[in-house]
């Protein structure tokens, strides 16, 4: 049985490993870069602080 996704994402894959040349230090970079340019940036804020607790 053929998972159509997965045939997809073959396909994909393959295309862009011969766009690069079958090359995979290229392909490597390729991805790292791609990889970069689409990651969430990171939000850091401030903590709030605990609301006071009575400790029996």
């Amino acid at each position: 049985m053929k998972d159509p996704i997965v045939e997809e994402v073959r396909r994909v894959r393959k295309k862009i490993e011969s766009d690069l040349g079958n090359d995979w230090d290229t392909l490597t970079r390729h991805l790292i870069d791609r990889q970069k340019s689409l990651s969430p940036k990171v939000v850091s804020y401030a903590p709030k602080p605990l609301p006071d607790r009575d400790v029996a």
